[in-house]
C-alpha cells in the first residue's frame, strides 16, 4: 500500500515537472514569436513607407514634366 502511494506521488511530481517544462517552452516560443513579429511589422511598415514615397515622387515628377512641357510649347502662330 505504501509503494502505491509513493508511486502516485512520484507520478504527480513527474506530471508537475513536465507541466512546468512545457510552460517554459511555450513561454520561450511566445517570446521568440513576439520578437519576430515586431521585426516583421517594422519591415512591412518601412516597405509601405517606401512605396508611398516612390508613388509620391512619381506623381511629383509627372506634374513637373507637364509644367516643363507646357512652358516650352510654343504659342500658336497667327495667320
Amino acid at each position: 500500500m505504501l509503494t502505491r502511494k509513493q508511486n502516485i506521488e512520484r507520478k504527480t511530481r513527474e506530471l508537475e515537472r513536465k507541466r512546468k517544462t512545457l510552460r517554459a517552452q511555450i513561454d520561450s516560443l511566445h517570446a521568440d514569436f513576439e520578437s519576430e513579429e515586431f521585426e516583421a511589422v517594422k519591415m512591412i511598415e518601412t516597405e509601405q513607407d517606401m512605396i508611398k514615397r516612390l508613388e509620391q515622387d512619381k506623381i511629383e515628377m509627372a506634374v513637373s514634366r507637364k509644367a516643363v512641357i507646357e512652358n516650352k510649347t510654343p504659342g500658336k502662330l497667327k495667320k
